[in-house]
């Protein structure tokens, strides 16, 4: 009977529920629906020779609705495209597509809860590294207004 009282016990443990999975208190998950609202624009870079230099810029804002991607000076639109987010790539690809479904950027990007960076260069070219991305690519640097 001794043996069956511990071995009933860690049977028992074995059907406990396990907590839900929370994907939305990931701080570093990115996604379309984790990537809606509106962004400010806190760095614009560009990669010359191997060196990560500012990019002036005229875009403040960036407003992700749905799957669409609006960049806005002093929160006025001035240009819109259509993103895609895929997150089973590590680190996650970020696709901008223009009104024929063609690519037209390819990037990577990343979020530490209330910031976004993201790296592209073309559409022929995916960046690997936000440290030390291939000459040409940019750097946005993002953050939530909440």
């Amino acid at each position: 009977m001794r043996r069956v009282v511990p071995l009933l016990v860690l049977c028992s443990l074995a059907f406990a529920p396990v907590p839900p999975y929370r994907p939305e208190r990931d701080s570093r998950l990115i996604d379309l629906p984790r990537f809606q609202g509106l962004w400010r624009v806190k760095g614009h870079y560009h990669w010359r020779k191997g060196v990560k230099n500012d990019y002036p810029w005229t875009i403040t804002h960036i407003h992700i609705e749905n799957d669409t991607w609006s960049l806005l000076e002093q929160r006025e639109v001035v240009a819109r495209h259509r993103i895609e987010i895929h997150n089973q790539q590590k680190p996650a690809h970020l696709d901008w597509r223009g009104s024929q479904n063609e690519l037209l950027w390819s990037g990577i990007i990343r979020r530490e809860a209330d910031r976004v960076d993201i790296v592209y260069l073309n559409e022929a070219n995916r960046p690997d590294s936000f440290e030390t991305p291939r000459d040409g690519s940019t750097m946005i640097v993002l953050e939530r207004v909440k």
